[in-house]
């Protein structure tokens, strides 16, 4: 069964656009893949933004919504411990 760790991470701001419908296959199947020129900013931004956090994000795998939801839970709970240390 695939893990969904992606598609928590998968940008909010892309939700009007599917990620594929940013992308294109450049040439004549040659299968080099670019980002269309219309979506470069929007994509370009949001690579700055994730190459700038990416050390303070973690990724968690889970097969479920209720799976997700107690390793979030978990997270929370472990945080606040924290926070008052």
């Amino acid at each position: 069964m695939a893990q969904n760790s992606f598609s928590v991470l998968s940008p909010r701001h892309f939700s009007s656009d599917g990620f594929l419908d940013l992308i294109e296959e450049e040439g004549e199947g040659d299968g080099r893949i670019v980002v269309k020129s219309s979506s470069e900013s929007r994509v370009r931004d949001e690579l700055r933004r994730y190459n700038s956090n990416k050390d303070r994000l973690l990724e968690v795998q889970f097969v479920s919504l209720a799976d997700y939801l107690w390793l979030l839970r978990a997270a929370c709970e472990a945080m606040q411990k924290a926070e008052k240390r």
